[in-house]
């Protein structure tokens, strides 16, 4: 899950697993992500909370979450929630 295009253009070259999805907070980041050479799976319509709870995920779901190392807990917080683990990844 991104909530930022800093994040998104972290991705650039970097080779993902098969079956990863990868869910962008607005078109911004979906633009960025796009731009780094991955296709969002869910672009978001509103924040990071709204992300959170827009996702199609099953209790005990893996979300990473590659971010700022200050970034806002908003997006943890719902998805924990709701029973989904989450991993953050601070990458700047």
């Amino acid at each position: 899950a991104l909530t930022s295009r800093r994040a998104a253009r972290a991705l650039a070259g970097q080779v993902l697993p098969e079956g990863v999805g990868l869910a962008a907070v607005g078109g911004g980041t979906a633009y960025a992500l796009a731009d780094a050479g991955h296709a969002p799976t869910h672009v978001g319509s509103g924040g990071s909370a709204d992300l959170a709870r827009e996702l199609v995920l099953a209790p005990g779901a893996r979300v990473l979450f590659p971010c700022a190392l200050e970034a806002r807990e908003e997006l943890e917080s719902v998805l924990r929630a709701r029973g989904v683990e989450v991993e953050r990844l601070p990458l700047y």
